[in-house]
């Protein structure tokens, strides 16, 4: 008996040992990327908004949170790439915790790498962790909220209660802050979290005090400010028809179709397997919720099917009614990590106590359908140059210093780009304290600048023989960089 729990032991402690090793490996990983990768268009733009450019602060490019760590990082460490990317990698240090949190107590290492492939091993979802835009400290921010939230209902008293309440409901609020698609799961969590207070003063667990009602008021005044708040955001963006990412084909098409179509992360899947992870999704999805319906148990997976049915049918309302967009690729990035602990809490669960036979039954299925291949598909995707929604700007630092080494005149030289470049180019020339070249705004290419760098589509053939030569042409982007012959 002894040596068995000697030997559970033994096994626990390894498991929180592995977990550890990952979480430190992909963080390793995140900032390489963040120091890395080329500066981005939107977060070229967000930089713009952190050197007081009024017009993209009133914009639905200004992630309030994003925004103010881009500044503070730039102030302290400077504006190199990594610096500029502070909130996206303050976002996966709360997302690694609470991951760490959720996992720490599992003994079954094969249901362990099950939770970390579902939960971490999404190329997609790590993408933003690495960039100066609102999603990555929002993932961070809103899963941590969402675990204190859920752990709210075994609170023992007043105090473990608001405990739990009101830092998850906080860590909820700066997520909308920092991506709006966030403000359902905040407004969800409150009725959640009064639900839970109501329930526990009914069973007695919590006393009504003067010191409970106080806590209870500031939560619900806060919260419903809070949501005025940004709703009043939301209506000043609609009016200028900025909120507009989206589609309108429904819940199951726009939003988990575009998810797991960017999730193949350049793999030249077929449809036919992108149409079987979607059938996986859907039948895991119907399977959780009818043993949820049928099992009736008060307990944290009850509680996350609740919030991730009542979210759905969020989005299917505001679409019908308000006339908003479903939510598609990185606007529904919160559904990624929601999928993934939803999977993995059934798994345990329906292992917890089960005869070995059945156990093995449930590791073979959870290795076979989500464990190997998420692991196999990160490992073939994983990369330090490029991003899958801004894969465009991968080669703009290369461009950029290109571009400086060939300025070699007194005349100051002018450089006109695609539009999608415009941005990181500005940001470059900025950064880098490049003086020799003007960048040309504008959203057409200028046959007048002595350099131009745009998609090789774009460029006409006589233009190309006649007035300019090939410095450099990138085959990854489809681009080329010209130099105007002398």
């Amino acid at each position: 008996m002894k040596n068995k729990s000697s030997n559970s032991k033994k096994n626990f402690q390894f498991n929180v040992y592995v977990i550890i090793t990952v979480l430190a490996a992909l963080l390793l990983y995140i900032v390489l990327r963040a120091d890395i990768i080329s500066i981005t268009h939107d977060e070229a733009l967000s930089y713009r908004i952190i050197n007081g450019d009024d017009v993209l602060r009133n914009s639905i490019n200004h992630h309030v949170v994003n925004t103010f760590l881009m500044k503070l990082g730039s102030s302290v460490l400077g504006d190199c790439e990594g610096p500029l990317r502070t909130s996206a990698i303050v976002g996966f240090l709360l997302y690694a915790f609470f991951v760490f949190t959720v996992l720490r107590n599992e003994r079954n290492l094969i249901i362990l790498f099950s939770g970390i492939s579902l939960l971490i091993l999404s190329q997609y979802l790590l993408d933003f962790f690495s960039l100066a835009r609102g999603y990555g400290f929002s993932l961070g921010a809103g899963f941590s909220g969402l675990i204190l939230i859920l752990r709210s209902h075994t609170a023992k008293n007043a105090s473990d209660f608001f405990k739990n309440v009101i830092p998850g409901m906080l860590l909820i609020f700066l997520a909308v802050l920092s991506n709006y698609i966030y403000l359902n799961l905040f407004i969800i969590s409150g009725i959640i979290v009064f639900t839970d207070l109501l329930i526990l003063l009914r069973k007695g667990t919590i006393k009504p005090d003067k010191k409970l009602i106080i806590s209870a008021l500031f939560i619900l005044v806060a919260g419903i400010s809070g949501i005025i708040f940004i709703t009043d955001i939301l209506l000043d963006l609609k009016s200028r028809n900025e909120l507009v990412m989206g589609g309108n084909l429904g819940f199951i098409e726009d939003t988990i179709g575009t998810l797991i179509l960017e999730s193949c992360y350049y793999a030249k899947y077929s449809i036919s397997f992108r149409n079987i992870v979607l059938a996986i999704v859907l039948i895991s999805s119907s399977v959780v919720t009818i043993y949820v319906i049928f099992k009736r148990r008060n307990n944290i997976l009850t509680r996350l099917t609740a919030i991730i049915i009542l979210l759905v049918l969020a989005a299917i309302v505001q679409h019908y009614i308000l006339g908003t967009p479903f939510a598609q690729s990185r606007t529904a990035l919160m559904f990624i990590p929601q999928y993934g602990l939803w999977i993995y809490l059934f798994i345990k669960e329906i292992s917890f106590e089960k005869s070995k036979r059945t156990i093995l039954i449930i590791s073979v299925c959870s290795t076979l359908i989500f464990t190997i291949p998420l692991t196999i598909h990160f490992f073939t995707r994983a990369s330090l140059k490029y991003s899958k929604e801004w894969w465009y700007d991968a080669n703009d630092r290369e461009v950029i210093n290109l571009i400086n080494e060939k300025c070699k005149t007194d005349k100051k030289m002018k450089v006109s780009a695609n539009w999608l470049f415009g941005p990181s180019f500005s940001y470059y020339r900025t950064s880098l304290g490049h003086t020799c070249y003007d960048v040309i705004p504008g959203t057409e290419i200028d046959t007048t600048a002595d350099f131009i760098y745009c998609f090789k589509k774009d460029i006409d053939s006589p233009l190309v023989t006649g007035k300019y030569f090939t410095i450099k042409s990138f085959e990854d982007t489809e681009t080329i960089l010209l130099q105007k012959s002398r």
